[in-house]
């Protein structure tokens, strides 16, 4: 294959961009109906709408940034260690669309009053995991291109929405100029970029499986 031909964007490619926001879309006006537009962001973080808190949580969210990368960079310079990383990768994956499908189901049924589910709330939990399985397998081990994308529009989406309302405006605002930066820094001159190189090197079957 030529690189011309690897460069070609596919319709399929864009899906993901254009689902997700209209995924997030939906969300929020369904929060918006039901009055929950924020929660509480919880330890570490604090909830006041300050400069000075917007401060101490994206350097809060920064630091856990940098300990995540070099704890994968770390694990896949080991070679040996890459199905370790694929699992770590798996089950943080599942603990993030488990609580956010959680969050959203539980949500929205006691915001809109689905008795049913209310009165059984085994059943919310039921109805989560099943959905969260469902997600997790299209975006792992699905072959079609189109429902990966739309898996992982699905929770990304839903995570999005949840740490934007769990955030005060003045750390949302910070963090929007943090991260480019931080992108920028770490791709170029840190670990992001010695990352990138370690895993173009397992794709090109330096380290076994």
């Amino acid at each position: 294959m030529s690189r011309r031909e690897e460069r070609i964007i596919k319709p399929a490619h864009l899906l993901l961009p254009l689902t997700s926001p209209v995924i997030a879309i939906l969300l929020i006006l369904g929060l918006i109906n039901i009055g929950e537009t924020q929660v509480p962001a919880g330890p570490p973080f604090q909830s006041v709408n300050t400069s000075s808190a917007g401060l101490y949580n994206v350097t809060i969210i920064i630091v856990i940034m940098v300990i995540a990368t070099y704890a994968i960079y770390r694990l896949i310079r080991r070679g040996g260690l890459i199905r370790a990383f694929e699992t770590v990768k798996n089950v943080l994956l599942a603990i993030v669309i488990i609580s956010s499908v959680l969050f959203f189901t539980a949500t929205y049924a006691y915001g809109y009053n689905v008795n049913p589910l209310i009165e059984h709330p085994l059943s919310i939990l039921i109805i989560a995991l099943t959905i969260s399985a469902l997600i997790m397998y299209a975006a792992i081990k699905a072959g079609n291109t189109v429902v990966r994308a739309l898996a992982i529009s699905a929770y990304s989406s839903m995570a999005g929405v949840i740490f934007t309302i769990a955030l005060p405006t003045w750390t949302l605002v910070i963090l929007l100029i943090a991260l480019p930066l931080y992108d920028i820094v770490m791709v170029y001159r840190g670990l992001l970029g010695r990352l990138v190189t370690e895993l173009s090197k397992y794709g090109e079957g330096k380290y076994n499986t």
